[in-house]
């Protein structure tokens, strides 16, 4: 299924708390944002999802919020 950038968590996107259960299980999951004109590869067979960067916020919960936020606070870009 697609993941959502609704406000509701339960649709897709992994929680902060998934990312960290993630780490101590021993997995390497990686959240980041990439900058105009950075690539990333990815080996075949790896799980991956995208999202694109937008000004609307996120749930406090989700893995991306922090990265967005101070990407949104770095250029100004805020909603409201």
């Amino acid at each position: 299924l697609p993941h959502r950038d609704d406000l509701d968590p339960s649709l897709g996107w992994p929680t902060k708390g998934a990312i960290r259960f993630c780490k101590e299980m021993g997995y390497c999951p990686s959240v980041f944002i990439l900058k105009p004109g950075q690539m990333v590869h990815i080996n075949k067979g790896r799980l991956h999802a995208f999202r694109k960067l937008s000004t609307s916020s996120l749930h406090g919960t989700d893995c991306h919020h922090d990265l967005r936020q101070k990407k949104q606070e770095s250029i100004g870009n805020i909603e409201q």
